[in-house]
């Protein structure tokens, strides 16, 4: 990937994406020759069912999880940690077949997962560690043609459905939030 190269984009107060500075770093998802992952890698995990479906990553993409993905999870969650990482199979590339769902989603947060290492095996056979999910949102989609890309800004993710860490860790460097709720 290319980390913190580039600042093309601006994220306007109405959440609209617009071309120009905003002194936040993009990040290009789309796998680069420079890539020291496994060929045929550097695209999505599978998520749920192993099945490479691309008809999953799309309903993935616009609609997040469902309970058929979730259910391949204890308790239905999906965690993972530095020191409890989560194993996923990694599907090959970014696929041009649901270019239009991530254009959709231009504007939108979303929120993906981080790895700790390069994983071993090539394309669906690839296995990755992840160890966190951050916040980004997507501002630019670019499938067809060069350069490829999926750009990305650093970016806050709030969801009713994600699960606060009741551990009283605090909280340091995360964008991932529950909404908050009254307690007594």
């Amino acid at each position: 990937t290319n980390v913190g190269d580039q600042d093309r984009f601006k994220i306007n107060d109405n959440g609209s994406v617009s071309v120009g500075p905003d002194a936040v770093d993009e990040i290009n998802l789309y796998p680069s020759n420079n890539d020291l992952l496994p060929s045929g890698n550097r695209g999505t995990v599978d998520i749920g069912a192993g099945n490479n479906s691309t008809a999953d990553i799309e309903r993935q993409i616009l609609e997040g999880l469902n309970d058929t993905d979730l259910s391949h999870f204890t308790n239905n969650e999906v965690k993972a940690t530095n020191s409890n990482p989560l194993s996923l199979n990694g599907d090959t590339g970014i696929s041009a077949g649901f270019k239009d769902e991530l254009k959709h989603i231009i504007g939108q947060s979303r929120c993906i997962p981080i790895f700790r290492e390069i994983p071993v095996g090539n394309g669906n056979n690839c296995t990755y560690e992840i160890i966190k999910f951050v916040g980004v949102k997507v501002v630019d989609v670019k499938l067809v043609g060069n350069p490829k890309g999926v750009w990305v800004q650093p970016f806050t993710y709030v969801d009713d459905t994600v699960v606060p860490d009741t551990t009283g860790a605090p909280i340091t460097e995360d964008t991932i939030f529950t909404t908050p709720v009254l307690i007594e």
